[in-house]
């Protein structure tokens, strides 16, 4: 697997002395990361950061994944392979440079079988030496088999199998209301700009917010609108209109400065939080809207 909990399993054996030569890694699709440091730099950094990036002109996703890429706003951890997927995998620096050292990386698509001796993947195979240890990152596990797409594999009594693929945030399919019928619904509801890596708690906080409000069932409904997550990278770049989309509907019920201000003082601003020159950010707003309205019409 290559989301976060395959990343911080490897991180954790090499930190453990675990040679990086020794470690293989299978990677289905190669994803961007999201660099650590935006979240952590001072405010008048952040400004400028901002800044320069929404400066910068583009029309496709590939021109737009670039720019956050060259503004060191997401990376990828291999250079010479272009990611088709981001899991919003929140690293350091020190962390990307670490797993760059390992080189063996399996690129065959998806594990269909593990065997004794070998793991078939969807393009090939490779072999299993004696007393490898195999850290699955991207089926469900059960107590005597581990159910795939298209079969089962038997799970030895005493197997060790670390399941990173349980996630709720990718595994819903649908949206609801959030507030219906005097029942809370809780569902992904902020854009990914939201929470610095603790979005669920922001969503959490944030729903409490407007649950709190003196106002009708729908109009909650318009605050907290559910989102169906997606480790499709281009979401990246529409994240700013929905943003600002979203703002404007906190703002016209009066309730954006006071929910504004609670999100800061924890950690979860937004983007569109940071005091940057008014012109730039209309300019990357415009931009944003205009990719999100392209790929609707691609549709």
């Amino acid at each position: 697997g290559a989301g976060k909990t395959a990343m911080d399993s490897i991180l954790w054996l090499m930190s453990r002395g675990v040679p990086a030569d020794l470690v293989h890694w299978i990677v289905p699709r190669d994803v961007y990361v999201i660099n650590r440091s935006f979240y952590e730099m001072p405010d008048k950094d952040k400004k400028r950061f901002l800044e320069a990036l929404w400066a910068e002109e583009w029309s496709t996703g590939k021109q737009g994944l670039n720019i956050l890429e060259k503004h060191s706003m997401v990376s990828r951890i291999f250079a010479d392979h272009e990611p088709t997927s981001c899991k919003y995998a929140i690293l350091s620096q020190t962390e990307i440079a670490e797993l760059r050292k390992v080189q063996n990386v399996v690129r065959l698509g998806y594990v269909q079988k593990v065997g004794l001796d070998s793991i078939t993947l969807q393009h090939g195979s490779i072999p299993m030496p004696a007393g490898a240890l195999c850290i699955d990152c991207a089926a469900s596990a059960f107590f005597d088999s581990i159910t795939l797409q298209h079969g089962s594999i038997p799970m030895p009594a005493g197997a060790l199998c670390i399941d990173c693929a349980a996630s709720a945030f990718y595994c819903q399919k649908d949206r609801r209301p959030i507030f219906s019928d005097n029942r809370i619904t809780l569902q992904m509801c902020l854009p990914s700009s939201h929470g610095s890596g603790s979005v669920w708690s922001a969503m959490a906080a944030t729903t409490a917010f407007v649950e709190a409000q003196p106002m009708r069932e729908d109009e909650k409904n318009i605050l907290c609108t559910p989102v169906i997550a997606s480790d499709d990278p281009e979401l990246m770049l529409m994240g700013l209109y929905v943003d600002d989309k979203k703002r404007q509907h906190w703002e016209r019920l009066g309730i954006y400065e006071v929910w504004s201000k609670r999100m800061v003082a924890r950690g979860w601003s937004s983007m569109l939080d940071v005091e940057v020159d008014p012109s730039v950010r209309a300019r990357a707003v415009a931009q944003s809207r205009q990719f999100v309205f392209a790929k609707k019409e691609q549709r």
